[in-house]
């Protein structure tokens, strides 16, 4: 029977060989250089068969695939050419075979199926609603934050795009940096903390798919290069003073931030996790503070502390409860939003300027150069009057204490520390500045 002149047929012969039993029907190639001489195992060796129709079928498959191989080539723009040229030929630069590289990338992406056009952005909410029990608000709320301003960047990447190493690197400098300059955020710790939710992220990621094993994240990660140029140092910490401290408590007492003042000042508490606090933390009876294990930054253990740990501390936070209401337990202890408070403290500060260091001119931005002065005076003058294992306990620090002992008061804040701790809740009857190292404790 003569054959169509476009027929599969024609590349390959089936011969019957009486003396093989089982598979007596061999397939052979011929003519394969119209195809383009494919060097595919396939194509390069005999094929038995059981019978006459299975060698047919399987002679046929495989030349309409080549075929079809061979018209997709040919619809191809001279564009489209160049590029798979160039990327072969920056391949083959490497001292990569790239016809191998291409088979390999090709098996990677059929290994992990279905993920392999899956967009990140796609795991985004099964991630999120993972962790809702986990996350505080306040959490909840910058995680979302970052993901809106990141959804039409890196979220639209596909899963394939992280499993090499060097691309995955590219990508997330590209975020982070597209994400500094969306906006006042020029500090390494800023950019830092953008890259740690990426870095969670892809972890959960990689849950789901194998080939994003937790060593490729790591690799990733620990990439130098990865971080943008030209970030901003975080500002030193520079310690309250213990005159600045008897201003804000005067003159924001009345504000209804008299607790999470009172608290940042004589626990050196941290502005996010106080946002979380309810008054319920203050055990009255016990005369001990008590902060469950999920609203501490480690979440490692409760933080628990007497009254008796801290000078005055018992007399203060009463002073905080009464002039913030009388609050219920329930009730949260700072009551406005962050923004809101730092807007108060802010106001208050450059009311003052003088006070704060500067010369009344220039409007001094406590994140900027006043930074964790609340905190690092409890730390500072705290060390000064308590051991370092009670501050470690109650400021949830054990490693970086010495961070926030104040350059300019470290050489000498024997007697700021005797000022400030000092300070009582009927000292702030006497006039702003008259602060005395005599002064005793209760």
């Amino acid at each position: 029977m003569k054959l169509k002149k476009n027929s599969a047929e024609k590349f390959f012969t089936i011969t019957h060989l009486k003396k093989r039993t089982r598979s007596p029907f061999r397939l052979r190639w011929k003519a394969l250089s119209s195809l383009g001489s494919p060097d595919a195992p396939d194509f390069r060796t005999a094929h038995y068969f059981p019978t006459e129709n299975e060698a047919k079928i399987f002679g046929i498959r495989l030349v309409e695939e080549l075929q079809q191989i061979g018209s997709l080539a040919n619809s191809m723009s001279d564009r489209e050419r160049m590029d798979i040229l160039r990327t072969a030929a920056t391949i083959k630069q490497k001292g990569v075979d790239p016809v191998k590289a291409m088979e390999e990338g090709l098996r990677l992406l059929i290994s992990y199926g279905e993920n392999a056009e899956k967009q990140i952005g796609d795991f985004w909410e099964p991630y999120r609603t993972r962790n809702a029990e986990k996350w505080s608000t306040l959490h909840k709320r910058a995680q979302q934050a970052f993901y809106e301003s990141v959804k039409d960047g890196i979220m639209r990447e596909p899963v394939k795009a992280f499993l090499n190493k060097t691309n995955a690197i590219g990508i997330i400098r590209h975020c982070l940096d597209s994400y500094k300059s969306g906006g006042k955020r020029h500090a390494l710790n800023t950019i830092k903390h953008a890259r740690s939710k990426i870095r969670s992220f892809l972890g959960y990621i990689s849950e789901q798919v194998d080939q994003l094993s937790t060593s490729l994240i790591t690799d990733i990660f620990t990439a130098k290069t990865i971080l943008p140029a030209r970030l901003e140092a975080e500002a030193d910490n520079v310690s309250i003073t213990a005159a600045q401290a008897k201003y804000l408590l005067q003159h924001l007492q009345g504000q209804g931030i008299a607790g999470w003042l009172v608290l940042k000042l004589f626990m050196g508490a941290r502005t996010m996790l106080l946002q979380n606090w309810n008054w319920s933390i203050i055990n009255w009876e016990d005369q001990v503070v008590h902060i469950p294990k999920r609203l501490t930054k480690l979440k490692k253990t409760d933080v628990k502390f007497s009254f008796s740990e801290v000078p005055n501390f018992e007399a203060w936070v009463k002073w905080a409860w009464a002039k913030d209401g009388h609050p219920k337990p329930q009730e949260k202890i700072a009551r406005y939003s962050q923004p809101t408070i730092t807007r108060k403290v802010c106001k208050a500060i450059n009311a003052r300027r003088n006070l704060f260091g500067k010369d009344g001119r220039v409007t001094i931005i406590p994140a900027k150069e006043l930074r964790n002065f609340m905190r690092s005076g409890f730390i500072t003058y705290g060390i000064e009057r308590m051991s370092v294992g009670t501050v470690s306990k109650i400021a949830e620090d054990q490693f970086s204490l010495h961070k926030y002992i104040a350059s300019d008061v470290a050489s000498g804040n024997r007697p700021e520390s005797e000022r400030f701790w000092s300070l009582t809740p009927e000292s702030l009857e006497s006039p702003e500045n008259d602060i005395s190292p005599s002064m005793k404790s209760p």
